[in-house]
């Protein structure tokens, strides 16, 4: 480096990562006066964790731009990345493109977006800080506006707070406002091929509307090879994003109402060998309420030419 005027400059100054490298520029005259400017064309993500002493959870290569300003109490970064071939724990991706910008008033979400074969997950946005708090952006406004294309829901089983494994394709439309700490999500989706623990379908689709941990269900419909059900109603459960515990799985908040026709009893066959014989047209109306963790089923099944 060489110091012009009252600043010292860095250019071009390459750093290795076993075999990759990364160009490193930056201009400094204090601590509360600098600029850093990190480019590379490939590096791969676990030499960096390695170093740095983070864990392996993201991995893949990366390539792209990290520019971050400090002048005085204002402060700017912009990250415009593209990581390709790796996996963020079970989610894999092909792709994952990031632009980024923030600084000391609003952090912009210009566009993620993650690719996987016929997968994809876009989401831009931005998150304003709560400077009237401690907890910055825990209590900081969100929106922000996402779409899934055939997005496994495999992948989320780890990070969703019940005990039962979901599955399917899934298409839709995200809209996320609120807080971090108390998120409002409104969520129309198409599922391809949808699970949920051991009953499955052909396709559901539906809106789902979540505020003060209570997911509300509307236009539930659900196809499956033998059947048409319909749906509505609300869960308690817990999506805060900063992990908050609650005693959602006790709440009393628990009522879905449930209508259909079918032709075998596909909600009971997966668990009672006794009634996979049973055939015939059946239609049925339930209600659940109560909780999660003790719910109170009601409802009348009607069978004709069985």
């Amino acid at each position: 480096g060489e110091k012009q005027n009252s600043e010292w400059v860095f250019e071009n100054i390459p750093i290795s990562f076993n075999n990759d490298k990364i160009k490193f520029n930056s201009s400094f005259s204090s601590f509360e006066n600098y600029r850093l400017n990190i480019k590379s064309n490939k590096v791969n993500l676990s030499s960096v964790n390695s170093l740095l002493g983070f864990s392996q959870r993201f991995q893949g290569d990366i390539k792209g731009e990290f520019l971050y300003n400090k002048h005085n109490n204002a402060n700017q970064l912009t990250i415009n990345s593209l990581l390709f071939n790796g996996q963020i724990d079970e989610i894999m991706y092909d792709s994952l493109f990031i632009n980024i910008d923030a600084n000391e008033n609003k952090i912009n979400y210009n566009k993620i977006k993650l690719v996987y074969e016929n997968q994809s997950l876009i989401f831009s946005g931005e998150h304003l800080p709560n400077k009237k708090s401690d907890n910055l952006y825990r209590t900081g406004e969100i929106n922000i506006i996402g779409n899934a294309e055939n997005f496994n829901l495999i992948n989320v089983n780890n990070y969703i707070p019940i005990s039962f494994n979901i599955g399917g394709e899934l298409s839709g439309i995200i809209n996320i406002n609120g807080t971090p700490e108390s998120p409002e999500i409104i969520f129309k989706s198409i599922i391809k091929n949808p699970e949920f623990d051991l009953i499955k379908g052909r396709q559901l689709t539906g809106e789902i509307n979540y505020k003060n941990e209570i997911a509300s269900l509307e236009n539930i419909n659900l196809q499956t090879l033998n059947g048409t059900y319909r749906g509505s109603g609300d869960i308690p459960i817990n999506l805060n994003i900063f992990g908050r515990k609650s005693n959602f799985y006790n709440s009393p908040d628990l009522d879905i109402s449930i209508i259909g026709e079918t032709t075998e009893f596909e909600f009971l066959s997966p668990y009672f060998e006794i009634v996979d014989s049973l055939t015939g047209h059946l239609s049925l109306n339930l209600d659940i309420t109560g909780s999660l963790h003790t719910p109170i089923r009601n409802g009348e099944i009607n069978i004709n030419h069985a």
